[in-house]
């Protein structure tokens, strides 16, 4: 199956129309419908909402009846393709527009589970919703490189971070991949991937799905070499940060983010950015939202960081 070819060779393969063009214009449609809903659980404003959220697990009850719809056809597809059984692990609806339009940098998936608490998944199944071209954020990828050693997983908020994406080698082999609505990727969890930015409409919306083969092993993935500030324990940092911002010690949680948002010492910018970050929370426990990390974490880190040195 040449499919299956492309995918062990390349790390990625294309499969046209897995889904309905008019279904995928429904679930848009029914997805940006939602918006209204979602924000009324959250306690803010729709555009407040999307300025704070663009990602969404299974957890929101519009991705399960989404991905339940077509599960099985997906499945029985993916299977074709690596061309043995494959179990759904978990799903996650992503969105790209003028509230979230930058540039994913380039990493491996699998490289994500290296802390052992978080099963390995094997391949991503990456479904579009919407017409995807240049302009909306394709996604990139750098064939045969699910051949390379895994990395360590890529983390932004490092200070020594150096995005793989912006390399000569990434501008000279690198595939950008333009979809259209029902258009499916399968690649595997090892292969270095990333996505452009978003410049134009329509927003993107793509569903991802994830698969774990039982016949193939887990791996050793590299344990962090990183120190201080990283992605895994942000939170822990930023509450540690804000304590020292305002000089109280015994505050955590909510309580210390409403104390900073309500400090007049605190500045407008730092306070628009919490009120962000507590939209995001909410989001996380009531349907699995979730956002880019530059649409919220690295402006806020960068923002608090900011403000601690012109402190010292």
């Amino acid at each position: 199956m040449r499919e299956s070819i492309d995918l062990r060779n390349n790390g990625f393969v294309v499969t046209p129309s897995v889904i309905d063009f008019q279904l995928c214009s429904t679930w848009v449609n029914q997805i940006e419908n939602s918006f209204q809903r979602l924000a009324d659980e959250v306690g803010c404003t729709v555009n407040e909402y999307l300025m704070s959220v663009s990602t969404w697990d299974e957890r929101n009850p519009l991705v399960n009846d989404m991905v339940s719809m077509f599960q099985e056809q997906v499945t029985i597809s993916v299977q074709e393709i690596i061309e043995q059984p494959v179990e759904l692990l978990e799903c996650k609806l992503l969105m790209k527009g003028e509230n979230c339009p930058w540039p994913t940098h380039a990493h491996q998936d699998i490289s994500y589970r290296w802390d052992g608490r978080r099963r390995q998944y094997h391949f991503s199944s990456w479904i579009s919703l919407t017409h995807i071209g240049a302009g909306q954020g394709p996604l990139e990828f750098l064939p045969e490189s699910h051949l390379e050693s895994i990395s360590e997983f890529q983390d932004y908020m490092n200070p020594e971070f150096r995005d793989r994406r912006i390399s000569d080698e990434w501008k000279d082999r690198h595939q950008k991949m333009p979809l259209g609505p029902g258009d499916m990727i399968v690649f595997d969890s090892r292969v270095w991937h990333a996505s452009s930015e978003w410049v134009a409409i329509p927003r993107r919306y793509a569903l991802i799905l994830r698969w774990v083969a039982s016949e193939i092993p887990d791996v050793n993935i590299p344990q962090s070499s990183s120190v201080g500030r990283t992605m895994y324990n942000f939170s822990n940092w930023l509450e540690k940060s804000l304590r020292s911002l305002i000089g109280r010690d015994r505050l955590e949680g909510d309580a210390l983010l409403h104390a900073c948002i309500s400090d007049d010492s605190v500045p407008p910018e730092i306070s628009v950015l919490l009120n962000r970050y507590m939209i995001n929370r909410s989001a996380r426990k009531l349907h699995g939202g979730g956002a880019q990390s530059r649409m919220l974490y690295d402006p806020l880190a960068e923002a608090v960081s900011a403000e601690i040195n012109r402190m010292s």
